[in-house]
């Protein structure tokens, strides 16, 4: 008798009532989801540390540069050749310094990228995980709705 009421319930139903069976979001879950906000943190403040030290390494160079641009035209004795030769090096150099810069900030553009992806994720699942325990309380009441049908249908046999 309890087989042909199971048998004439929608499959939703019965699949409601499977999911019903101990199937709650794991403790696990939150603890996993709570090393990934921590992770997020770190790469964040990561990546903040990570821009000043190479903004002040940048800076500094640039000051290096300059100023040993700047010594070597007072101490010595100018010729157009020398001249020549040391203007293209230090342009060169600064040169270097300004792609090394742009490469930086490409590569800090992409563990950026990275972060907001990842951010976007982890906001993913916890609606799917919100979403879950919401069928699951949905669930529940219909199986709560089903144990009363079925006691009421047991009694009405007998």
């Amino acid at each position: 008798m309890r087989w042909r009421q199971i048998i004439a319930l929608p499959s939703a139903l019965v699949v409601a009532l499977a999911l019903t069976a101990g199937c709650s979001n794991p403790d696990s879950v939150d603890s996993l989801l709570h090393v990934v906000d921590q992770v997020l943190a770190d790469e964040q403040r990561l990546l903040n540390e990570d821009a000043e030290r190479q903004t002040a390494w940048l800076d500094q160079q640039r000051q290096t540069l300059a100023a040993a641009f700047d010594a070597d035209m007072r101490d010595r004795d100018l010729t157009i050749d020398w001249v020549r030769r040391h203007t293209a090096a230090y342009v060169a150099a600064r040169d270097a310094l300004t792609e090394h810069s742009a490469s930086l900030e490409q590569q800090r553009q992409v563990r950026l990228d990275n972060l907001a992806k990842a951010q976007q994720l982890q906001q993913r699942a916890r609606k799917i995980l919100q979403r879950h325990d919401e069928v699951l309380g949905v669930a529940g009441n219909l199986r709560d709705w089903f144990d009363r049908h079925t006691t009421t249908s047991r009694e009405e046999n007998r």
